[in-house]
């Protein structure tokens, strides 16, 4: 039983898909944060975006700062 445990922890701990392999460090990363944390990011698609969506998904305050390039 204890087995069976183990291995339906690991299945949960890995990622099922590209798009989950993607957002889970991000979200690990916003999740280890204060809540009062001011999460600034770009504008960009990818990671920004990503980014914007998942933070605003916890309830950061979230401010784009925009390339002027």
């Amino acid at each position: 039983m204890k087995l069976a445990f183990a291995a339906l922890a690991l299945a949960l701990a890995l990622p099922a898909s590209a798009e989950d392999a993607r957002v889970a460090p991000i979200k690990a990363a916003l999740e280890s944060l204060p809540r009062h944390t001011i999460i600034i990011t770009g504008d960009a698609d990818g990671a920004d975006a990503l980014t914007f969506d998942l933070a605003s998904e916890l309830g950061f305050v979230v401010l784009v700062a925009t390339a002027n390039w």
